[in-house]
C-alpha cells in the first residue's frame, strides 16, 4: 500500500491510500472481517500460517482502521502504546468532540512519554510545538482532556482517561527482547515477537473501552502558555534561549544550564 500525499512537501495535507495488490483470477475472493467498519488490508498474509519466517518489523496484522494507518504512516511503526493513543483519542472525539479543526479551544495532559502521544497529537491537532499538548513522564497511561476558559474562571472541568488493563505488558518477551538487542535474535525469535505486538495491538483495537479504560470527570486548571517568546543570547555559552527561560545574574542574563553550572 502507498500513501499518496497532494503536497509531499507538508506533512499534513489530504492524502489516500493506494492499495498496489493485484488478485490473481484463479485464487477466490475471501471476505474479511474483523468488526471494524472502516478498514484496509496491511498484508495478504493467513496469520494461521507461520511456516515462513518474518522480517524484522513487518506486522502481520491484516487490517487496522484507516486513520490508525495515518497514525503508523507518520509515528513509523504500529505498536501496543500507540493503538492505545489511537484509542484514548476515540474517546475524546466522542466525549468532547475534540477534533484537529477544533484544536486550539482544548488542551491534553499525558503522564507518559511513549508512543501513545504521537497518536494523540497526530488525532487531536494538540501538539506540544502548539503548547497545547504537556507530557510529564510518571510511567502513566493517564491523560486529560480540557478546554481553554472562555473567561476568567481559574479551573475547568476535564475529562480524565486511564488504562487499566495491562495488554501493553509485554515484559514476559524480555529475553527475546534481550537477544534483539544483542543482535543474536533468530527468525523464530523475531517472529514470536511481533507476533506478541500484534496480538496485544489486535485485542486493543477489539476490546470495549470499559475494558481498556477508566472515564471521569475531574477539576482542573488549565496550563498556562505564552503567546509568542523573546530571545536573547545568553551571557555565559553564547546560545540562544527564551528570555522567559532566563536565570538573572550578576548583570547578565544566562541560560538555566549555565546557571547551574556557576552554582556549583
Amino acid at each position: 500500500m502507498t500513501l499518496v500525499r497532494e503536497k509531499e512537501d507538508y506533512p499534513f495535507c489530504k492524502s489516500r491510500w493506494v492499495l498496489r495488490y493485484r488478485v490473481k483470477d484463479d485464487v477466490p475472493t475471501k471476505k474479511v472481517s474483523h468488526g471494524f467498519s472502516n478498514v484496509i488490508p496491511l498484508y495478504p498474509v493467513n496469520r494461521s500460517n507461520n511456516s515462513s519466517p518474518l522480517p524484522q518489523g513487518t506486522s502481520k496484522l491484516m487490517a487496522v482502521p484507516v486513520p490508525l494507518l495515518n497514525i503508523v504512516y507518520y509515528h513509523g511503526h504500529l505498536c501496543p502504546e500507540l493503538a492505545v493513543g489511537y484509542r484514548v483519542g476515540l474517546v475524546a472525539q466522542k466525549e468532547l468532540g475534540l477534533t484537529r479543526e477544533k484544536a486550539k479551544d482544548f488542551f491534553v495532559l499525558a503522564e507518559n512519554m511513549t508512543s501513545a502521544i504521537d497518536a494523540l497529537q497526530f488525532m487531536t491537532g494538540c501538539t506540544i510545538g502548539n503548547q497545547n499538548f504537556f507530557a510529564y513522564d510518571l510511567g502513566k497511561h493517564v491523560y486529560y482532556f480540557g478546554s481553554f476558559p472562555a473567561g476568567s474562571e481559574p479551573r475547568q472541568e476535564a475529562l480524565r482517561v486511564a488504562l487499566i488493563n495491562p495488554i501493553v505488558d509485554l515484559s514476559r518477551q524480555g529475553e527475546i527482547e534481550k537477544r534483539i538487542v544483542a543482535g543474536q535474535a533468530s527468525a523464530a525469535d523475531l517472529e514470536e515477537y511481533q507476533q506478541a505486538i500484534d496480538d496485544a495491538v489486535w485485542e486493543i483495537l477489539s476490546i470495549p473501552d470499559e475494558s481498556l479504560f477508566v472515564k471521569t470527570r475531574v477539576s482542573l486548571r488549565p496550563p498556562q502558555t505564552a503567546c509568542r517568546r523573546d530571545y536573547i543570547k545568553c551571557s555565559c555559552c553564547g546560545e540562544v534561549v527564551a528570555v522567559q527561560k532566563t536565570v538573572v545574574g550578576e548583570d547578565e542574563l544566562l541560560c538555566q544550564i549555565c546557571a547551574a553550572r556557576k552554582m556549583v
